[in-house]
């Protein structure tokens, strides 16, 4: 089974940029959607200013947003095709 690459947790569009970052705004990657939609080259370092704009903006946004369950709804999904989720029994 091949495993597929770790993408980062948030991602927002402006026009034809795309940001992508973790949670706590690091490991930003910037794509020209115009220029490249496969997303192959990250500008980030060419654009700070605009990586700080938009991470701004992302990370407001999440910190909006109610809190993520996303753990908790992963750990309730069988990890194998064929397995079935454990209950808890009493």
């Amino acid at each position: 089974m091949q495993t597929a690459e770790r993408l980062p947790d948030l991602a927002v569009r402006n026009q034809d940029w795309k940001l992508r970052c973790e949670y706590d705004g690091t490991q930003p990657q910037l794509f020209n959607l115009a220029a490249d939609l496969a997303e192959t080259t990250n500008l980030a370092n060419q654009q700070p200013e605009l990586v700080a704009r938009l991470t701004k903006t992302v990370l407001d946004w999440h910190k909006s947003m109610p809190p993520d369950n996303g753990p908790a709804i992963t750990a309730e999904v069988p990890k194998e095709p064929g397995s079935k989720k454990k209950k808890n029994v009493k």
